[in-house]
């Protein structure tokens, strides 16, 4: 019986010490885990308000456009400086209303309206924060995190050509309308040249289109947003497409003459030169 009384202590101090082991381990396990959760949370809602605010910085632009020539201390331009503090101040403020621990939160890397590979009126922004999270004894770890973001002004215009501003829309009436092929071609056509005809038209979707024409049954455009770009056959117009649809090759757009001849497009052969 003594035996079995040792052998019971020696169990049970291994245990007990195999538990003072194992503890500590697994309880900075569950705070290293609680930590990480609460730091995804935190960098979600704050990656989804500098993505909203951008959006709006974005839609901004096609009113914000910088055009004096002047630059402040900054080196950026008035309409440039408006759309930082904009964009800086509506995602502190989101956070400072939600009580995040947030320790800073910065906008850096600011470029506006800005031009590169071929791609215009391109904003980008990154934002700097860092997560202060609380520790056991009173502790705290700051993390720092980056987020960036790179898109295009909602300037009303494509990389294409000039887009047809509301005075234009009201002083040119259809007969200033020539149509090109934007990604490749030379000429500019009639809508009825026999070079073209058989080719979609790039629109924009409209509550009306979208009531008066029916969807394609292959591409199912249908769940397209009012204002996305369609596609529209001239001899048919029974149906619009999304501009991945199999039926979709190649696209015409209608631009102005004048437009077109300053982007460096001819006449074409056929149609407008009377030729054969």
């Amino acid at each position: 019986m003594c035996i079995d009384a040792k052998a019971r202590s020696g169990k049970n101090g291994f245990l007990i010490l195999e538990a003072a082991i194992l503890l500590p381990v697994v309880l900075l396990t569950l705070i290293s885990l609680i930590l990480v959760i609460r730091s995804i949370g935190v960098e979600e809602k704050m990656m989804g308000w500098f993505s909203e605010e951008a959006q709006k910085v974005s839609i901004g632009a096609y009113i914000l456009r910088p055009e004096e020539e002047d630059n402040d201390s900054t080196g950026m331009l008035p309409y440039e400086l408006l759309q930082y503090g904009i964009w800086e101040s509506a995602v502190q403020n989101k956070a400072l209303r939600k009580d995040l621990p947030i320790a800073a939160a910065t906008l850096e890397e600011f470029q506006y309206l800005y031009n590169a590979h071929n791609i215009t009126d391109l904003i980008q922004g990154s934002l700097h924060y860092q997560i202060k999270l609380p520790l056991p004894a009173g502790f705290h770890r700051e993390t720092r995190y980056v987020e960036t973001l790179l898109f295009r002004g909602f300037v009303g215009a494509t990389g294409n050509s000039d887009p047809l501003g509301f005075a234009q829309m009201e002083q040119n009436s259809l007969n200033d309308l020539v149509y090109i092929f934007p990604r490749a071609g030379e000429r500019y056509h009639d809508r009825n040249c026999r070079v073209i005809i058989v080719y979609p038209e790039q629109v924009l979707l409209t509550t009306v289109l979208k009531k008066r024409i029916d969807p394609c049954r292959l591409c199912r455009p249908d769940a397209e947003k009012i204002g996305s770009l369609v596609y529209l056959f001239p001899e048919t117009g029974s149906v619009f497409h999304t501009g991945t649809c199999s039926l979709v090759d190649r696209y015409v757009v209608a631009v102005l003459k004048s437009t077109a001849v300053e982007a460096g497009y001819t006449p074409c052969f056929y149609c407008l030169t009377g030729s054969e």
